[in-house]
């Protein structure tokens, strides 16, 4: 018996946790879309997973669903792609 209220502790301790990722993630993406300043957010291999809507509007993109899971490097003109693979900031990988 003892073990069950354990388990329902854990499942509401869970769901407890859950609710506030979701409260926090909620925050985080209106304060990233308030900001005037251009913000992306990439995955170890450079493609784009958010972008806010001043990274947006300065490159003249209308549609944010059309560039998730683009590499960044169709954004960068050439002669930044060496410092962004010296600073280590994206895994530039060009074919």
């Amino acid at each position: 018996m003892e073990r069950i209220k354990h388990l329902e502790e854990e499942i509401e301790n869970k769901d407890l946790i859950e609710k506030n990722l979701k409260k926090n993630e909620s925050f985080y993406k209106f304060l990233l879309n308030q900001i005037s300043i251009p913000y992306e957010s990439l995955d170890p291999q450079g493609r784009i997973v958010e972008v806010n809507k001043a990274w947006l509007e300065a490159m003249g993109i209308d549609d944010k669903k059309s560039i998730i899971g683009k590499s960044i490097t169709e954004f960068v003109h050439p002669d930044s792609l060496k410092v962004l693979e010296e600073t280590k900031m994206v895994k530039i990988i060009i074919f």
